[in-house]
């Protein structure tokens, strides 16, 4: 590096830890000046850098993936500001903007070395470095394992749109502990609204009802041991507040503007810039291919159970591209795929389900792109892509040793999740209500194929346990506070 760059480098560097204090603390507050709330993971995040602080040696290396959209540099703002390390001991770094810069990874870390006056192998305090968007420098991963290896002395979070572009190697899964940030649920949506505290263990008591019980009987008495704080914490709520929150409150930005068409554009341009900046770093698409990439979404936000086949007929694309698109919209966490039930073989024949990650994607798709379809008739989609992506959150770090699947027969259930080691399959169907002995009917034909241990009707209803069908209706206020 000649000395010219590396004196504007340094001159960057100075500048970040001068300003970037100030800047990230604007981004920890509304625009009224009040803070912002904290999402689960904070504590989760601050908790390891806390252990850290007191001179627990590992985990030292993080990562941070979600969705673009749901919060993951307000994150790091708040950990920033909160951290109170000596100023020049904290470093933010967006690796999008560095690289529009023209500054490497490892040239910013050797000034930042130089501009401390010390090796990073004899620091005496410790540095926390926060690394945001780093799927914008292919070779981040290898110069933080370098940083990693030569010193204890520095804790690195890192985020990334895609769980695949932080996972780089064996080397670096081995030392970085991967945590996910999913799009809020209610209680977090509830919390930044109204500041609605949940009671304590309340969600992970309704977890163990609804997916580790023996029975359904046993489901439905367990779940009518919490209905008196479960109606307590809806009381002041309104009813249409569940409609906002699948129309747009699961991306927490949306949660401070006002007006419903803005909602839908800023949630647009997000999905603009997935689609120029993250997928596009996922795959070569040419320049003709990417425009079409979001006809792709709002084929699928019609239809989430849409052959391969008839997306590229629509788009007009090649199969193979419409495969690899769809394969980086579910690396960069906008799309969820659900496989069919059945043998390899099978799921090879029919094809997935593809939910939106959040359903506020889908809906700016309905509001935005001139679908003339009411609310009411795509509710219930939306619906389904929020307890997908619950789903997910509760059990996607168990992949592997749990399983979620659709049935694909006509009048199958929207889901099959099967957990493990302690065995058994629960069926999940997802509905507005109007027809509730239909989903019982829809959940039943489903346990009967897949053997399962009970079934659960997700809906706008009241709590009814039918033995008949092994099946409980659960309302979704319940559901909707895991």
């Amino acid at each position: 590096m000649d000395e010219e760059k590396k004196s504007q480098i340094i001159a960057y560097i100075r500048n970040q830890l001068t300003l970037s204090g100030q800047r990230l603390k604007e981004l920890t507050c509304d625009g009224q000046g009040n803070k912002l709330p904290y999402r689960d993971i904070y504590h989760t995040l601050k908790n390891y850098i806390g252990e850290f602080a007191k001179g627990e040696s590992e985990p030292r290396w993080l990562a941070l993936a979600g969705l673009r959209g749901v919060g993951k540099t307000t994150v790091l703002a708040q950990l920033f500001t909160d951290c109170e390390w000596e100023a020049n001991h904290k470093l933010y770094l967006s690796l999008d903007q560095t690289t529009n810069l023209g500054f490497s990874l490892i040239e910013i870390l050797a000034a930042y070395e130089e501009f401390l006056g010390v090796s990073l192998e004899m620091l005496k305090n410790p540095i926390l470095l926060l690394l945001d968007e780093v799927q914008y420098q292919e070779n981040w991963a290898i110069i933080a394992k370098t940083i990693y290896d030569r010193t204890n002395k520095v804790f690195i979070l890192a985020t990334g749109s895609s769980a695949i572009s932080l996972q780089t190697s064996a080397d670096v899964s081995r030392r970085m502990v991967l945590e996910k940030i999913y799009p809020l649920g209610f209680a977090e949506y509830a919390h930044a609204k109204f500041v609605k505290e949940l009671p304590e263990d309340l969600s992970e008591r309704l977890k163990n009802a609804l997916f580790f019980s023996d029975t359904s009987e046993d489901v439905y008495k367990a779940l009518q041991k919490e209905t008196t704080l479960v109606n307590a914490f809806w009381t002041g709520i309104e009813r249409f507040e569940i409609d906002r929150y699948l129309k747009f409150g699961t991306l927490p930005f949306a949660i401070r503007i006002q007006n419903e068409s803005t909602i839908y554009k800023q949630i647009s341009q997000v999905m603009d810039a997935v689609i120029d900046k993250d997928v596009a770093k996922l795959n070569t698409f040419d320049k003709q291919t990417l425009p079409k990439l979001s006809q792709l979404l709002y084929a699928l936000s019609g239809a989430d159970i849409v052959s391969v086949v008839k997306l590229a007929d629509i788009t007009r694309l090649d199969p193979r591209t419409v495969t690899q698109a769809l394969d980086a919209f579910e690396k960069t966490e906008v799309l969820l795929r659900v496989s069919p039930y059945g043998a390899h073989y099978s799921q090879v024949k029919k094809p997935s389900k593809y939910l939106f990650t959040s359903s506020a994607y889908r809906a700016m798709y309905y509001n935005l792109v001139g679908s003339v379809e009411q609310y009411e008739n795509y509710k219930g989609k939306l619906l389904e892509d929020v307890i997908g992506m619950y789903l997910m959150s509760l059990f996607g770090s168990r992949l592997g040793i749990t399983s979620l699947t659709y049935d694909s027969a006509e009048l199958g259930a929207d889901f099959i999740l099967e957990t493990k080691p302690q065995g058994g399959k629960i069926v999940i169907e997802v509905g507005m209500g109007k027809k509730k002995q239909r989903g019982f009917n829809q959940v039943a034909n489903t346990l009967l194929k897949v053997d399962g241990k009970y079934g659960l009707l997700v809906s706008q209803t009241n709590l009814v346990l039918d033995k008949e069908t092994n099946c409980v209706s659960v309302p979704l206020e319940y559901f909707l506070l895991l």
